[in-house]
């Protein structure tokens, strides 16, 4: 399904009625995405920014003291993004209502290590040479592939940050990679989901619209006006193929070391040393002190050998989207006990989806079957988020496994800092 603000483009099919939801094939849309794009007018720029000046005042009344520019510019794009969508495309995202708001959603992460330790420090020195189209990208992909994979946004965004904390050339030492930590199993997986039709169109239209997005000059204006200078990658249709590289190439670290030698950085004419800060930088460790220009130099040369290429792995448009139909695909999981199916609470079918997200279904599956046994009165269906986490432990998902497990501490690790990422 396309969404698009009726009153903005010529030659589009009348609105059905149910309001702003149009039946538009990715064929049409592509056609109109590289036609000329439609233009704007001061007097709609003006309406748009004037409404968007009221909600940035609603969002003072927290206080919020920023150290920067970047730090403030980020927290306005990621409160007022829904605002700009449904205003511009007729659409939003919803919310669970067990789920924080898009502010109090921010604030967790404002709050975070992660902000205090790497954010700040980043967007403060010239010398890490940060990267906010980066920045601008996650917040529009995440923000699109929830929409149309009907995800609650929440979820998302805090799977995003807590598997790679948003670094989108993140490698772990299990081979996964990029923004949501996408492993093999995880690639083959989607190619099982792009089979069924539905799901294929799904992402088909999600990339249709994120493109659309990118090359909508009202939506640039408004990023212009917010103190943003977007440059965007060429998306079109999402490719049949998810390209997977397990390590950073020689001519990569080549051209590393190349460009910190050309900035006068003498320390970089040790390739060795240089070799070994690109794999910690992979591993999500941003080198401090001198070493901190090899941060932007790394991000800038990954991006142009993978960043920008939709369908590469490393690409963040390719793994939003990925990790958007993987997370749907969890979430419309059907847990079952003894060939009964489950229902769950939707709060409590996200963290199951998460965990399934994490480690796969099986050790999932493993684990409510040891819950039943334990708990043979336990009503599932009446099951709270709070009643999830308790019974959620280290303790339960090793009795589960039957033995001790990394992995399993990993999933209970990974599903209690989501659930106080995204829930009240």
């Amino acid at each position: 399904m396309i969404f698009v603000n009726g009153n903005s483009q010529e030659n589009i099919p009348e609105q059905s009625d149910k309001g702003m939801v149009l039946e538009i094939h990715p064929d049409f849309y592509m056609q109109k995405l590289y036609s000329q794009p439609y233009g704007i007018t001061n007097n709609s720029l003006n309406k748009i920014l004037a409404n968007l000046e009221i909600y940035l005042k609603q969002a003072r009344l927290k206080n919020q003291d920023f150290p920067n520019k970047y730090t403030a510019r980020l927290y306005n794009l990621f409160t007022l993004n829904d605002l700009i969508s449904r205003m511009r495309y007729g659409y939003g995202v919803s919310i669970l209502p067990c789920q924080k708001n898009i502010p109090e959603l921010i604030e967790y992460i404002i709050e975070s290590r992660w902000y205090r330790e790497f954010l700040i420090p980043v967007t403060s020195k010239s010398t890490y040479d940060y990267a906010e189209n980066i920045s601008v990208r996650i917040v529009l992909s995440s923000f699109t592939a929830a929409y149309f994979f009907n995800i609650p946004y929440p979820t998302l965004i805090c799977l995003l940050f807590q598997e790679s904390k948003f670094d989108f050339k993140v490698r772990s030492f299990t081979g996964a990679l990029g923004l949501g930590q996408l492993t093999s199993i995880g690639v083959r997986q989607l190619s099982l989901l792009r089979q069924k039709q539905e799901e294929e169109k799904r992402l088909q239209d999600a990339a249709a619209q994120l493109t659309f997005i990118y090359k909508d000059l009202f939506m640039r204006a408004v990023l212009n006006k917010m103190g943003f200078t977007p440059v965007f990658p060429d998306l079109g249709y999402f490719p049949q193929k998810i390209e997977r590289y397990q390590i950073v190439d020689d001519i990569m670290r080549v051209d590393v070391a190349a460009e910190l030698q050309r900035m006068g950085h003498t320390w970089a004419n040790d390739f060795k040393l240089v070799s070994d800060l690109i794999d910690k930088e992979f591993r999500g460790h941003v080198p401090r002190g001198k070493y901190a220009a090899l941060h932007g130099v790394t991000l800038r040369i990954t991006e142009h050998y993978f960043g920008n290429k939709f369908g590469n792995i490393f690409n963040i448009e390719t793994n939003v989207l990925a990790c958007a139909m993987l997370l749907r695909h969890y979430l419309d999981y059907p847990w079952k006990i003894n060939d009964i199916r489950l229902k769950f609470e939707p709060s409590v079918r996200g963290l199951l989806a998460v965990a399934a997200y994490n480690q796969g279904p099986k050790p999932v599956k493993k684990w409510l079957h040891y819950i039943k046994r334990q708990f043979p009165g336990f009503n599932f269906n009446t099951m709270t988020p709070a009643d999830f986490v308790r019974l959620f432990s280290k303790k339960t998902v090793q009795a589960a496994y039957g033995r001790r497990s990394s992995r399993g501490r990993e999933m209970v690790k990974h599903v209690k800092k989501l659930n106080s990422c995204s829930h009240r």
